[in-house]
């Protein structure tokens, strides 16, 4: 993935992976962290 792209587009590339999906599978999502450049976080809730 490209450093300098949108910053939407990264976090949905991050949430369509298949194995961030296995993660995420039957949690709710409550927040996606964006660092430029560095991270991208998803917060969960059991």
């Amino acid at each position: 993935m490209p450093v300098d792209c949108d910053a939407e587009k990264i976090k949905a590339d991050a949430l369509a992976d298949e194995k961030i999906v296995s993660f995420i599978a039957g949690n709710k999502i409550l927040k996606v962290i964006y660092v430029p450049k560095k991270l991208v976080n998803i917060v969960v809730a059991q």
